[in-house]
């Protein structure tokens, strides 16, 4: 759904919606890997909210911007 990289800290940002295409039991899951899928899990998020999804984005990426995750 959707994926950013910062190659400066090297951190990959993902979110998706699983399972893929259940909308009626499915989820918003993010998570914030070092390196990439492979790399340390920095962050995860399971959330139906969408609002509470677009907040904790922003909040991850000034973090992430500014060195400090």
């Amino acid at each position: 759904m959707l994926q950013l990289i910062h190659p400066r800290f090297d951190r990959l940002l993902d979110v998706g919606w699983y399972p893929e295409g259940d909308l009626a039991n499915g989820k918003y899951v993010l998570r914030l890997f070092e390196g990439d899928f492979h790399g340390r899990l920095l962050r995860s998020l399971e959330t139906r909210n969408r609002l509470h999804l677009v907040y904790e984005i922003e909040y991850l990426l000034a973090l992430v911007t500014a060195g400090d995750l």
